[in-house]
This record gives C-alpha cells, structure tokens and sequence, in this order.
C-alpha cells in the first residue's frame, strides 16, 4: 500500500530520545563557508529562577498588557507543547471557564504533539560538560529558559485568538457559502514562531477568485462583511502589492491581517511548521533570533531591513550545514528503506518496498506532492520528529553554543556578497546557481518554494550596513562571555 503523503490523524510514533548508532546513510552537502562546529557536551543545568532585570521586567510587563483567553482543549495542548519545548512552568494558574465549550478540532491542532518526558531526556543528555565555555553556554541556556518563559503566548492569548478566528469563521461561511470560504494561520501564526501579543496572520481562501482584480474585489467585500459584524474601523488595502483587510478586535483588541487565496504563503508557513516540529532547538534558536532582531530594530522591512521570515530562513539554512546537521533539507530528504525501517517500524518499510514494486510511479517515502502556482512545494512530511533519531540526537550542543556558532557564522564566515541562503538546496549557493529575478540586492535569501523571489529583496544598503554590524556586534558580546541581556539592549 502507498504511504500516505497526507499529515497523519493517528497519534504519532513518538522517536527514541536516546541518540541513535546508526549513522545516517544520507549525504551532507557542506558549504565552503561552514562553520567549525565540533561536538561538545554540556553540564547538567536547570532553568534559572533569577530573571534577567531590564529584558525580564519589560517582557513581563508586556506579556501582562495583553489581555487573554481561555478553554478548548487542542488550544490547551498546543499551549502544552510549547511549554514543553520551552521546558517552562507558566499558564498553571490561569481561568479558562470562558472558553470551555469551543470545539476540540482547532485551528491550532497541526502544530501539536511530543510528550514532556521524552523532552526532558533528550535535554538531559544534552546538558554534560565540564570546560568554563561550556559552562558560560549553560548559563545563556538558563537566561533563554527565562526568556522564552516570558516570550510565548499564554493559554488566554491562544484562546481568545482561537475564538476570535472561529468567529471570523462562522460569519464567512454564512454569508459566503457559494465560496468555500476556509481561514489559514498564516505567517508566525501558524508556524509555531509567534510572540506573546503578536498580530494574528491570516489567509482566507475562496473557490470565486481567479485574478488580482477578483482579489481586490473580494478584498473590499471582506472589509465591508467585517465592519458590519464588529462594527469598528477596518482598513480596506485593496490595491496593495499583497491586498488585505486589517482591524482590531473589539473585543480582545488583537490586530489582524487577512489576505486572500495566497496558497504559496500558506505552504510556507507549513513548512517552517514541519521544521520546528523536529527538534525543539530549531524552535529555540528561532526564537531567539526573532528576538534579537525586534530588539535591536533590524526587522522592519519598510525600513530596509529584513523580515522575520528572513531570520527565520537563515536559522534554518545554518542548522542545516554544521556537522551533524539539526536541521534536514526536507526538500530533498529521501529515506532509504533501511532509514525508514529505523524511524518508522517494519510494517511501514514493508509497505512502501510493496508500494515501490507494485508501481510505475515512484515516490519518495513521507513526501507530500503538491504544486502551487506553477511552484514546486513538495516536501517531506510525515511525522518528522521521528527524524531526530538520525539528526538532532547526534549533535549535543545547547541552543547556548548553537547561538554563539549562528552569530559566528553570519558575521565572519557567510559572504554576503557572492552567496544565496538556500533552505531549498540545504546550504548556501552561488549567485549563479541561484535563479533569483534580481542579483543586484545587498542580501539574498533564496524563498524555499518561488525560487525566483528574494525575501531580502527590501533590505537597503544603510538596511544591510546595519543588519551585518549587528551580526558582529552579537558575535563580540558572546565570545566575551556577555549575558543575552547585553546582546538584546546594551551597546559595546
């Protein structure tokens, strides 16, 4: 029987949480600019009590400012999740009587899973070493630990989020029904890398909408539908480049965005999804990034510097192309039947070896095929935490020394110049390899599925300038040992 190439409904195979013996049998394709990445263990650590002052307290302060939710419980397992990948111990206390009768199929349910204990044992054995970087490594580790307590959003927030898109839901497919109308976490919404307080990203996709001036069209009549149902202000950006609706809640006073049928987005936004599904680091040091760049102001594109999504690329670019990569190229992942009996169990391998000699076509195992507007979106899919057994179980390193190696590689070893971040290929390529509509930028970012289109085509040069010295500015703070206090708010 075919695999299936669809997300499965059936609770997952949960992987090992001890590193695996045995190598992998797939290739690693090094970039001449890797940086040195050698294996290092780190000391048995828990998270650290003693908030860090200024970043701490205004991270605090905004989490309070954000007046939340409460009650489904797919929203409440997700909140578990993150909690777990975070290893935090917020949101114990907090009401959720509000929301106790929404329902438990939610919007939030494909970004769920993994389970507390095996977490805690991969960490543990994350966490042995004895050298004095090491332990300066475990000690960035505790601080991130306090940051990302503070960084995610709290059950409430998730909920009144998950109420607020339901009901959005509901007015559409009342009103629209001839239009299949079907709301999409888009953007950090739905890829697991969203902030306490951030906007909610939405894509709304309709079966009536062939052409750009459909879309405006549509997009008017959505603004209108919305003021008549919250009666509040909405913006109506018909004739923008991307055109969307934007309004804040009445009620929760969350701001959203909605755009209309942008089917590439959404398959962007589930492959960032897949990816820090794999290995809580890729979540973590993801984070991090984020918010390094909001503090440090180099993530406004309107302002010449790079998007959110763009760090988010870079991180993943580079977790893929160290030694023992973190990160897999999911895009051209191919498991051998050995690999797949490994991760996946005999009954599966046995399957697809049937599948692969009873037909013509061939495919690969866990892949899911689709093609969005003449883009090839194909990717593996299937239950990709069970990778960590042949990728993030060989590689020790805390988001501590993974953080220092980012900061290091970005400021000394990636030229900017010449070279293209590729997720796509698994590592940096050439301008020349690359197939981007324009050479001429200060920095290119290869978009993993519309391989033309630069997502650092905005940065200017004053942008770029900025962006490069913050690069070194971080590398600097971290070789000398400084907190991430210092990397997120002080000068040198």
């Amino acid at each position: 029987t075919q695999p299936s190439t669809q997300p499965s409904t059936q609770s997952p195979t949960q992987p090992s949480t001890q590193p695996s013996t045995q190598p992998s049998t797939q290739p690693s394709t090094q970039s001449p600019t890797q940086p040195s990445t050698q294996p290092s263990t780190q000391p048995s650590t828990q998270p650290s009590t003693q908030p860090l002052t200024q970043l701490s307290t205004q991270l605090q302060e905004e989490k309070e400012g954000t007046n939340q939710i409460e009650g489904n419980q797919q929203v409440s397992d997700f909140f578990d999740l993150v909690k777990q990948i975070m290893h935090s111990n917020i949101g114990s206390t907090e009401d959720t009587s509000e929301f106790q009768n929404l329902e438990e199929n939610t919007i939030f349910h494909n970004i769920l899973s993994d389970n507390e204990s095996e977490n805690k044992k991969k960490n543990k054995s994350n966490l042995q070493s004895k050298s004095s970087k090491d332990e300066y490594y475990a000690t960035i580790l505790n601080e991130a630990l306090v940051i990302f307590e503070l960084l995610i959003p709290s059950k409430q927030e998730l909920l009144r989020k998950e109420s607020l898109v339901k009901t959005i839901q509901s007015v559409l497919s009342t009103k629209w029904p001839n239009s299949s109308p079907k709301l999409h976490l888009f953007g950090s919404s739905g890829n697991g890398l969203c902030l306490q307080g951030a906007d909610i990203d939405l894509c709304l996709t309709v079966n009536d909408v062939r052409d750009m001036q459909q879309k405006r069209k549509k997009i008017r009549l959505l603004g209108n539908l919305l003021r008549e149902v919250f009666k509040s202000k909405i913006q109506i950006l018909a004739h923008a480049r991307v055109p969307i609706v934007k309004f804040v809640d009445p009620k929760y006073k969350f701001a959203c965005d909605i755009c209309i049928n942008n089917r590439l987005g959404i398959e962007n936004t589930q492959l960032v999804l897949t990816y820090v599904k794999i290995d809580e680091r890729i979540l973590q040091l993801c984070l991090l990034v984020k918010l390094w760049a909001k503090k440090r102001k180099i993530n406004i594109p309107f302002e010449g510097t790079l998007s959110s999504y763009g760090y988010v690329l870079m991180v993943i670019n580079f977790l893929q192309l160290i030694d023992n990569p973190i990160a897999p190229n999911l895009q051209h992942l191919k498991l051998s039947i050995k690999q797949i009996t490994q991760l996946y169990g005999e009954e599966e391998a046995t399957d697809f070896k049937n599948y692969l000699a009873n037909n013509r076509k061939k495919i690969n195992f866990g892949w899911k095929y689709i093609n969005v507007e003449n883009c090839d979106c194909s990717h593996f899919h299937y239950e990709v935490k069970n990778l960590y057994k042949i990728y993030g179980a060989k590689n020790k390193k805390t988001i501590g020394q993974l953080l220092f190696e980012f900061f290091e590689f970005y400021s000394l070893h990636f030229d900017f110049q010449n070279l293209v971040c590729s997720i796509r290929s698994g590592h940096p390529i050439s301008q020349h390899e690359a197939d981007l509509s324009s050479n001429n930028s200060n920095m290119k970012i290869e978009d993993p599925f519309e391989t033309t289109y630069n997502v650092a085509r905005v940065v200017s040069l004053l942008g770029f300038k900025l962006i490069t010295k913050e690069f070194k500015r971080g590398y600097l703070l971290l070789k000398k040992n400084n907190s991430l206090e210092k990397l997120f708010y002080d000068c040198l």
